[in-house]
């Protein structure tokens, strides 16, 4: 059963300059990367919200407008988490971005059992020494500290995370999860990851995820 205060948020505003389309109206398996997310986020979230919308095409989901224009992903994140602080003042934010079409959905249930079960206010994973900000779960108690660090002139995701939830304040602020998801994951297939995490930025980036799609040893 869906948790009330899980809500879902796809980040779909990029300006797609290396695909030289909207990325989000891009088609996968017969639907589109947007579509693709919303659905996914739709198993495991209350309800789905889209981040930015660049297209006149009809929306898969209701639209937010980031915080701030042309501030990328944290603006995105600073209004997903004032929208999630609305419905309740406890809701924890699932993000994921249009152009991680490959991540499963058991993903990101686990994820936000990992982040019910620490508490923490940012739950971060790791893959190949990368942190991945935007397959991730936040708390909506993150906004307003989010919000001063965009205000600030803040435009680095991850560093305005360790400025908001800096180690001095653990007490005060909740911690901040970030992990090496290889190393937890209890999942057959974790040697998939970085095929789960594979971004898709050019029409190179596209194909290379239809033939993983197709590949039974990717789930």
């Amino acid at each position: 059963m869906r948790d009330k205060i899980v809500r879902g948020y796809v980040f779909a505003g990029g300006q797609s300059s290396r695909m030289g389309r909207d990325k989000a109206l891009l088609q996968l398996a017969g639907t589109t990367l947007a579509q693709r997310a919303v659905d996914r986020l739709a198993l495991v979230a209350a309800d789905v919200h889209l981040c930015g919308w660049n297209s006149a095409e009809h929306a898969p989901a209701p639209v937010i407008a980031d915080a701030l224009e042309n501030a990328g992903p944290l603006a995105a994140l600073v209004s997903a988490l004032e929208h999630a602080h609305t419905q309740h003042p406890n809701s924890l934010a699932i993000v994921l971005a249009v152009d991680l079409p490959l991540i499963p959905w058991q993903l990101l249930e686990w994820l936000v059992q990992r982040a019910q079960l620490t508490g923490a206010w940012a739950t971060v994973p790791i893959v190949e020494d990368r942190p991945q900000p935007l397959c991730a779960v936040y708390s909506s108690k993150l906004a307003q500290p989010l919000r001063e660090c965009l205000m600030a002139g803040e435009r680095k995701l991850m560093r305005a995370l360790e400025t908001a939830c800096p180690a001095e304040k653990l007490g005060k602020l909740g911690k901040f999860d970030r992990f090496a998801l290889a190393d937890v994951l209890t999942h057959p297939r974790r040697d998939a990851l970085p095929v789960w995490f594979m971004n898709v930025n050019t029409p190179e980036d596209l194909a290379a995820a239809e033939l993983a799609n197709r590949n039974p040893h990717v789930w």
